[in-house]
């Protein structure tokens, strides 16, 4: 870590909502072990407590977000025939009220 100001953009910039699968697998079994929580790492080196606490949350944050995404998707979906169906009702709506008027 030569530049640490480029390690950190570079998590920043981290894409979390598309880790490949083979990482998360690997990664579960990191997180599987006793060893691997931030408490104990972080009283060893903060340095690595923050990256142990910051891979947590990324794992964490991907699992909900696979979990979510489709129904989000499914939810702008849903609003979009809504809304269009809306546009439809507007439309007979005003041709009834021509024809009554």
């Amino acid at each position: 870590m030569k530049d640490p100001n480029k390690f950190i953009a570079e998590l920043k910039a981290f894409d979390k909502e598309n880790i490949e699968d083979w990482v998360l697998k690997e990664m579960e079994v990191i997180l599987a072990y006793d060893i691997y929580k931030f408490d104990i790492i972080n009283k060893k080196s903060q340095a690595a407590g923050s990256l142990c606490k910051w891979s947590i949350a990324v794992c964490s944050y991907n699992k909900v977000y696979k979990f979510v995404k489709p129904l989000e998707d499914e939810a702008k979906e849903a609003k979009a025939t809504a809304d269009a169906k809306l546009a439809e009702l507007e439309l007979v709506r005003q041709k009834v009220a021509d024809i009554m008027a």
